[in-house]
């Protein structure tokens, strides 16, 4: 068992009474392991030996034991992502405020890696928009490999403060704060969290949480909701925040109905909260509360005068289509480093949203980037292999899993293809990336930050 800060410890005796033992009892047992699913790209059925699916998530999976998921080419193709059990809850808050209603503008505003965007585009099902935004320029990158492998393109990246996206108030019928905090849910699992964790952490956690929230509440759409979660259990954190919120005159605190199997412990005091505690449920420490805007906000323009994203020219839409399949809700953008992205736009709602955030310059990256222009060429990017759109067939060579393990550490120099030029390897039904075809040699383009760093033999 790890050794935990006796500050912590004494806080949770106080905290949580007589559940207080089980509850640090269960930081000394080993963590769970679970992955979400990407329904665009898997078969839900059986994912992996013996895994058993969440009660709150349809899409997510309890797994028996961790397998080395560094050698599997799923795990690089975007067929699944391993994530954190309590905190895929998010897909099922959104299927009971929203049930069923899949045209939303939704914000993950800090999204870093990624994950619990993937649950808001699994809920969305292609339609909507979602902004991922994360103003770590570290972790920025780390959330667009996330969202790349998933493939979807109802979706953009943004890379702002939280107080950033006064053009954006009210717009968004869903804005999720997954606050930055302490950590002390995630204490079995990071070490780190232990070491850096304090009482002034706690409170400047709290603080910073606060801060964000302000500005989150803006961005909500009259009738919409904003969910705010963490992975602490302290009180200065989620329960004062929470009540803090719900103070705002035109507030509503939403309650989430759950089952009494989950074992969730709810919050009623003035808001409503539910949370997630290690001893009662196959996961991690997770706290969420939800609230909804009787009131509305308006927007405030500063359109830029020359946003880094525009409209691509009609040659280059083109010259995409010709590797795959675009119909008329997807709209090509480029940069001044002649990248080519794509996003997909289901209705006049989202395309309004869209302009607003091209405009005035808040976009890093919209949808997903397929292509570079060079001179006359186009040159297919990782984002073109990941995306769910039709591809054209004769780009595809089908390989071993032996041959995609050497592709993915970039150690591939040659595969046995009567074709030439730019191809796409698949295994096993998995579309891993890009290679160049030359008569005794190929180029391998899969992403260098991205390759496999270990020995898999």
């Amino acid at each position: 068992m790890p050794t935990l800060p006796s500050a912590f410890v004494d806080r949770i005796h106080q905290q949580f009474g007589n559940e207080s033992n089980s509850l640090l009892d269960a930081f000394g047992e080993p963590a769970k392991t679970s992955v979400l699913m990407n329904p665009f790209k898997s078969d839900l059925n059986a994912p992996f030996d013996e895994a058993k699916s969440l009660p709150w998530n349809d899409m997510g999976f309890l797994l028996n034991h961790r397998p080395s998921f560094t050698i599997d080419p799923r795990l690089h193709g975007g067929h699944y992502y391993v994530q954190e059990s309590s905190s895929m809850v998010i897909g099922f808050v959104l299927k009971q405020l929203f049930k069923g209603q899949t045209d939303l503008n939704c914000i993950d505003l800090c999204a870093a890696p990624g994950g619990k965007s993937l649950n808001i585009l699994n809920y969305l099902k292609g339609s909507g928009l979602l902004v991922s935004n994360e103003v770590n320029p570290l972790r920025n990158s780390i959330l667009r490999e996330t969202l790349c492998k998933w493939g979807s393109l109802n979706r953009l990246v943004t890379k702002r403060n939280s107080n950033d996206f006064a053009a954006l108030r009210g717009l968004f019928d869903f804005v999720l704060v997954d606050a930055p905090c302490s950590g002390e849910g995630m204490f079995r699992k990071d070490e780190f969290a232990i070491s850096q964790w304090s009482t002034h952490l706690v409170k400047q956690c709290a603080s910073t949480q606060r801060s964000i929230l302000e500005n989150a509440w803006a961005l909500v759409a009259d009738g919409g909701y904003l969910a705010f979660s963490t992975c602490t259990f302290a009180d200065e954190e989620n329960a004062e925040n929470s009540r803090w919120l719900f103070s705002q005159l035109n507030c509503e605190s939403i309650q989430i109905e759950v089952p009494t199997s989950w074992e969730l412990n709810e919050l009623k005091d003035h808001f409503f909260g539910l949370r997630f505690l290690p001893h009662k449920v196959p996961g991690e420490g997770f706290f969420i509360s939800v609230f909804r805007k009787k009131g509305g906000e308006s927007s405030k323009s500063f359109k830029s005068t020359n946003p880094f994203w525009k409209s691509a020219l009609r040659e280059h839409r083109v010259a995409i289509d010709s590797w795959i399949s675009l119909s008329e809700t997807e709209h090509v953008y480029i940069n001044s480093k002649n990248e080519l992205s794509v996003v997909h736009i289901s209705s006049d709602k989202t395309l309004k949203l869209l302009d607003i955030l091209v405009r005035n310059d808040l976009v890093a990256e919209p949808g997903s980037i397929l292509a570079t222009v060079k001179g006359k060429d186009i040159i297919p990017e990782h984002g073109m292999a990941m995306c769910n759109l039709e591809r054209t067939e004769s780009l595809i060579v089908d390989i071993s899993r032996e041959i995609a393990l050497a592709y993915l550490r970039r150690d591939l120099s040659d595969i046995l293809t009567e074709k030439r030029g730019w191809l796409i390897l698949r295994s096993e039904g998995v579309v891993l990336g890009w290679i160049k075809k030359m008569d005794n040699r190929i180029n391998n383009y899969y992403p260098v930050d991205w390759r496999i760093r270990m020995n898999t033999g």
